[in-house]
């Protein structure tokens, strides 16, 4: 049985939930007032969490990395797949502007543990 879940579009970006939508467009206004140039990563919408500040650079999108991973593995891709398609073509590209991930230790189940 397949579920279908209401997706939410605003400006040719697609979001799970109108908080998901409101929050990112929140985000990207707010970045936008302190770096116009920042890039943000499409497809990735609903994991967008805000975005850095350090001394000396400009500011820029701060995405959850394994908001990104679960996302391209619920598009298709096997765990391995987004693990290596992340590293290469999301991470690797480099360049100005670009956004960055981030690792959340808090808060997470450690898969290792045995139950």
């Amino acid at each position: 049985m397949t579920v279908k879940t209401k997706k939410f579009t605003k400006l040719g970006r697609t979001f799970t939930s109108k908080k998901a939508m409101d929050e990112f467009e929140d985000i990207r206004e707010r970045l936008n007032e302190s770096n116009p140039g920042a890039l943000l990563a499409d497809g990735y919408e609903d994991a967008l969490i805000g975005f850095t500040e350090r001394f000396g650079e400009e500011p820029q999108a701060l995405y959850d990395r394994e908001k990104v991973i679960q996302i391209m593995v619920a598009n298709g891709m096997s765990e391995d797949e987004a693990e290596e398609f992340f590293s290469y073509n999301v991470v690797g590209t480099g360049g100005d502007n670009v956004p960055t991930f981030a690792v959340i230790t808090r808060n997470v189940v450690d898969r290792t543990k045995k139950k």
